[in-house]
């Protein structure tokens, strides 16, 4: 998680076009590794406890990094909403490093991982759009169904539930992003366009935990 992160704040400046992104992907890479490291050390539930307050030290980071830009400071607001954007979804990974010490954690895991992974390669079937669609999310709940039937720790609902989630996620995902012109001119862009499925494993926390992510 934490190299796919480094590849993912790399790509998400240039799919954005921000104009500082140097800084941008400094502050985006902090703010995912940060929040990996606070879930791995803390050793009791919550395991996100700690987690806002990395939000908040890395929304001062972006702060900090569009007033170091030098003058003029063009699409300021731009680059600061890009940034903390890109820092949201990057501390999202944390999910599936909480979900993973869940009691269950590892059939959860492997739920989640292999739907997204199925829906994935369903989604680049060289066919109609809508067939494609259909097919992620379809290919998504068989391929989690079938693990919670192999895992007894599972329930065939929970399969449903993640399998679905990943399609919907998979499908939206490609409907957002491919609608972007960069996209399809910037080095890590792929990365930049699968890495918010790894948003499924704060749903996959919230399933499967039955309470909020974050406490007082």
């Amino acid at each position: 998680m934490a190299v796919l992160t480094a590849l993912f704040a790399l790509g998400w400046s240039s799919l954005l076009r921000l104009p500082a992104r140097g800084g941008s992907t400094l502050v985006v890479i902090l703010a995912g590794l940060g929040g990996l490291a606070c879930v791995a050390v803390t050793p009791e539930e919550p395991w996100l406890r700690y987690l806002p307050i990395v939000l908040a030290m890395s929304v001062f980071l972006a702060f900090i990094n569009e007033m170091l830009r030098a003058y003029p400071r063009i699409n300021l607001v731009e680059s600061l909403i890009g940034t903390v954007s890109g820092v949201v979804v990057a501390m999202s990974a944390v999910g599936w490093l909480a979900g993973y010490k869940l009691d269950g954690g590892v059939e959860l895991t492997a739920a989640a991982a292999g739907a997204l992974a199925v829906a994935s390669a369903a989604s680049a079937l060289r066919v109609p759009r809508y067939l494609s669609r259909a097919l992620a999310i379809v290919a998504a709940t068989m391929s989690a169904i079938a693990v919670s039937v192999l895992m007894d720790d599972l329930s065939m609902m929970s399969g449903v539930v993640i399998g679905v989630s990943a399609g919907l996620i998979v499908v939206s995902n490609h409907l957002l992003f491919g609608k972007l012109s960069s996209a399809k001119r910037e080095i890590f862009v792929d990365v930049s366009r699968l890495y918010p499925h790894c948003g499924h494993g704060n749903l996959d926390v919230h399933h499967r935990a039955h309470r909020p992510l974050t406490t007082d």
